[in-house]
């Protein structure tokens, strides 16, 4: 509501519809301008906060963004899968699961929370296509059924990368909650200060 309240200023229809009513008041109906002034504020108001509500450039840029977010990540997501099935390892397997299960708390965490909508962005072009790459070379490397000592080096390399970049997807996971963490530690401070003027 106090988004709504804070656009109403740039609401064209709102100021169109209240300045119509005004004149149409004062002119047509001889109503007085006390009169005319409250009718077009009722009408400007009515008219910017439920008929045409103001929504601010920069949240409809963020929805937008948030949407080619989200869709972005489900494609990376599904091939994380697709490709955690041609993973021999199972130890391999269960940590690329580990890390589809983190990124897609992300990704939900994201709707609730769009404001972080610009670090989710850099989570899937840079955590996720990273990701998909070491997968990828997992994968040809494994394929070779003799392995050398490179070959090996290489492949324990890769597993030692998931395992630094689970760490890194558990703090992405941190930053897009922080609001919702703040947001919560601010309610209930304000509810145990409630209580304790209560119990004065």
């Amino acid at each position: 509501m106090l988004r709504k309240l804070i656009a109403l200023p740039s609401n064209i229809p709102a100021a169109l519809t209240g300045g119509g009513l005004f004149l149409f008041s004062l002119f047509l109906l001889n109503l007085g301008i006390p009169i005319a002034i409250a009718i077009s504020v009722t009408g400007y108001l009515v008219t910017g906060l439920l008929i045409f509500p103001a929504v601010p450039e920069k949240e409809v840029e963020q929805r937008k963004l948030l949407g080619v977010v989200l869709k972005e990540g489900q494609q990376k997501l599904a091939e994380m899968t697709r490709l955690r099935s041609k993973v021999n390892n199972p130890q391999m397997r269960q940590q690329i699961s580990q890390l589809q299960t983190i990124a897609a708390s992300i990704f939900e965490a994201l709707k609730k929370n769009p404001q972080q909508v610009v670090s989710a962005q850099q989570f899937s072009t840079y955590y996720l296509d990273s990701t998909l790459k070491i997968i990828n070379t997992y994968i040809h490397l494994s394929e070779h059924q003799a392995y050398s000592a490179e070959v090996q080096a290489s492949m324990n390399k890769v597993e030692q990368a998931l395992r630094n970049v689970h760490v890194a997807y558990e703090k992405q996971l941190a930053g897009v909650l922080q609001d919702v963490v703040v947001d919560l530690d601010a309610e209930l401070s304000v509810l145990e200060e409630t209580l304790e003027i209560e119990k004065m």
